[in-house]
């Protein structure tokens, strides 16, 4: 935390380029991370809050489970704390920004390569992801002779795997700037452009997608 303003993230392949957008405007970002039976995320908020937190980003957090709790956003707009949204507007209707990708065209990007549609899971040495490895594997088949894999997120381990992973990238550039051009008008008092801002996901094509088996 950097005097008394931060920033509150959640997801961390995203809040690095966030933190790297804001902190040379002397804001720093704190990354609250919530898994199911851990630290609830009402409970970091009222910690921040009393802390003097400047703004929040929910980033695939409650802002996208339906029917989720509106505690945490009362609690901010009582607080007049500022919040966006990445990947899911928020559940009490309430217009705030929210940026995220088109998944409905990373959807349709994906399917219009493919000739076949199979799932790849992970990671190595997780039991349930290598029981389906396993159930692929007893088909006899091969990626991509037979079978062309798509993945989707855009991780850079995808370039690794064998054959390296073709994906359906998300912009995460693009959007930890707009995030980061938010909260910045946000915590100077500006008005923002409200509702769900959609940015274009990008099909990069490796090897694990081939021509139909004839």
């Amino acid at each position: 935390m950097h005097g008394d303003r931060a920033a509150v993230l959640d997801f961390a392949d995203v809040a690095e380029r966030i933190e790297s957008a804001l902190a040379p405007h002397g804001l720093k970002t704190i990354l609250c991370p919530v898994f199911p039976g851990g630290v609830q995320e009402l409970d970091f908020l009222s910690a921040l809050v009393d802390k003097g937190v400047a703004a929040v980003v929910f980033l695939s957090a409650s802002n996208t489970v339906e029917g989720a709790d509106t505690e945490s956003y009362e609690l901010l707009r009582k607080r007049r704390v500022p919040y966006v949204g990445i990947h899911g507007e928020f559940a009490d209707g309430v217009p705030v920004p929210v940026f995220s990708t088109d998944d409905a065209l990373a959807a349709e990007l994906a399917v219009d390569h493919l000739h076949r549609i199979g799932m790849a899971s992970g990671p190595s040495g997780n039991r349930p992801a290598d029981r389906r490895v396993r159930g692929l594997r007893r088909q006899g088949l091969s990626v991509p002779d037979d079978v062309s894999v798509v993945g989707y997120d855009g991780s850079s381990v995808t370039e690794f795997t064998d054959p390296a992973l073709t994906t359906v990238r998300q912009p995460a550039d693009r959007l930890a700037l707009e995030v980061g051009r938010s909260v910045l008008s946000l915590v100077s008092n500006r008005e923002v452009p409200t509702g769900e801002l959609l940015f274009d996901p990008e099909l990069v094509i490796r090897a694990s997608t081939g021509p139909a088996p004839r």
